[in-house]
């Protein structure tokens, strides 16, 4: 549904329907699939420094925090 560069650049956070956070490399690689949310996820941002990304389900805020 939705997806955001890494403050960097070298990275991508994807959102959708299946409840899950993907990461990737400007490749394509799939770096890391982040899981938990109850519903469907709809938005998804980095923070500034890159080290957690913030995701948005209907009427819940996530932070996970990233090692990668």
């Amino acid at each position: 549904e939705m997806v955001a560069f890494s403050p960097d650049g070298d990275y991508l956070a994807t959102c959708s329907r299946d409840r899950r956070v993907r990461v990737y490399d400007l490749v394509g690689r799939l770096i890391a699939t982040l899981q938990g949310h109850l519903d469907d996820v709809i938005s998804v941002i980095w923070s500034l420094d890159g080290q957690n990304i913030l995701s948005v389900r209907h009427a819940y805020l996530a932070a996970t925090e990233l090692s990668f």
